[in-house]
């Protein structure tokens, strides 16, 4: 099953904003849900910290912003990604790759 996969940290306003509603959002489009501690992302070597510090982290300073909500298939291949600052962003980041994935069935 593809997942939906939420990237926060606990000092983040608007993480802390959009919680765990986005859940709602994973099981409309039949999506798990993942939520990943930035620090833990951090601490981890792996091909999602590969991904998200290869086109989220600004160059020379290092910062990132957050939340990124990332569209990941079983094998762990990024299908949809962004950072977003709404629930509807969300929404509209899953909804928009639903129908690039059943566009191409």
């Amino acid at each position: 099953m593809n997942k939906l996969i939420k990237i926060h940290s606990a000092d983040c306003a608007i993480c802390q904003a959009i919680g765990n509603k986005a859940i709602d959002i994973a099981d409309t489009y039949e999506l798990g849900y993942e939520v990943v501690e930035l620090s833990d992302l951090a601490a981890n070597q792996s091909p999602l910290r590969d991904y998200v510090v290869g086109v989220y982290v600004t160059p020379n300073d290092g910062e990132i912003e957050l939340p990124i909500f990332l569209v990941v298939t079983d094998e762990g291949h990024v299908q949809a990604s962004g950072v977003v600052t709404t629930l509807d962003e969300v929404k509209n980041l899953v909804k928009s790759w639903k129908l690039w994935d059943t566009s191409k069935k």
